[in-house]
């Protein structure tokens, strides 16, 4: 027996977001591309500090064409020439670097998704300034988010809703290998390819090394999946070939219940990485794994999800969201109609 349902798709009613676009690196470029093809947004400016590209067409920057968006630097004159009531944010991981460009942009009354890591779960290293960026975008009837792949998705968000169906949780590790030949020069530097150890010692300690926001995306885990660690860590080891170079860097997070260790995050990234994957494993009733092969694709899959973001952020609660929300509305809604 076959049973059939013709259906026709009413779409809500909503104004469709007016996008600035704030810094337009690797990451805020992809960004800019998919929002200029999307239906129902209206990217209205761009922003960026770089000389060759102020002045310059948004359109030709992302070999879409010319759309008569011109880059400036200032996001004072960006506000004020177009009006926007949505920004995407991707200039900085650090949460002290964005937190002055976050402040204006509340300020201003736009809505802001941003790729910054530590934003993500910003109660961990925040402070007071977060609590009064917080009362701000209330005031300002603002909603502030962070979002992204790692963290933002494959280390938290998704292994979160991964274990809605479980219950006994009593350990969760998460996996996650890249192939840094895969991958933008600027994250092979980051990782430290081609330094030295001692070379590779000193960028630690000055803090330009290494992936940012493992810290973020266990907090996130634990505070949803209510799971009361004490205490987290965090490691970094180098990776070297026989030459004695570093070719990737491995790094790992701990959540601790005591001496227990609830949540393991494991972060590898090499050159040649032979087999690049995601993977969940869920220790609780009942044990669950996920294994996505050839591992989520980084800069797109960001780029995806902050304008994706963007398109429904205006309906969030006022303030700042950690993780946000998983699905806060359905663009279309079917009716049977035989």
């Amino acid at each position: 027996m076959l049973h059939r349902w013709e259906l026709q798709w009413q779409t809500t009613e909503e104004t469709a977001p007016r996008l600035m676009i704030v810094g337009l690196g690797t990451i805020g470029l992809l960004a800019a591309r998919i929002a200029l093809q999307r239906k129902g947004i209206q990217v209205v400016s761009a922003v960026d500090i770089e000389p060759q590209k102020v002045g310059q067409d948004l359109g030709f920057l992302t070999g879409w064409g010319r759309t008569h968006i011109l880059v400036t630097s200032s996001i004072e004159e960006a506000l004020t020439n177009s009006n926007p009531d949505v920004a995407i944010l991707a200039t900085s991981s650090r949460l002290s670097e964005v937190l002055p460009t976050l402040k204006q942009l509340v300020d201003a009354g736009v809505h802001v998704v941003s790729s910054a890591e530590e934003l993500f779960f910003p109660w961990l290293s925040g402070g007071e300034e977060i609590w009064m960026l917080h009362e701000l975008a209330k005031d300002r009837k603002v909603a502030v988010v962070s979002v992204g792949v790692n963290p933002g998705f494959v280390m938290d968000r998704l292994p979160a809703f991964f274990a809605q169906v479980c219950i006994n949780l009593r350990r969760i590790t998460i996996r996650r290998f890249v192939d840094l030949k895969t991958r933008r020069p600027q994250l092979q530097d980051k990782m430290g390819v081609g330094l030295t150890i001692s070379e590779y010692e000193r960028g630690l300690l000055e803090g330009k090394l290494g992936h940012v926001g493992l810290p973020q995306s266990l907090a996130f885990l634990a505070a949803y999946l209510g799971m009361e660690i004490s205490h987290l860590t965090e490691k970094f080891e180098p990776i070297v070939n026989d030459e004695g170079k570093v070719v990737g860097t491995e790094q790992v997070a701990s959540g601790w219940e005591g001496e227990y260790e609830r949540i393991r995050l494991e972060l590898r990234m090499t050159m040649d990485e032979p087999n690049p994957r995601d993977e969940i494993e869920i220790d609780a009733d009942p044990p669950l794994q996920l294994v996505v092969p050839g591992g989520i694709a980084g800069d797109e899959a960001t780029a995806a999800i902050l304008v994706n973001t963007a398109s429904w952020v205006k309906i969030l609660p006022h303030g700042i969201h950690s993780g946000a929300a998983w699905f806060p509305r359905i663009p279309s809604l079917p009716v049977v109609v035989s």
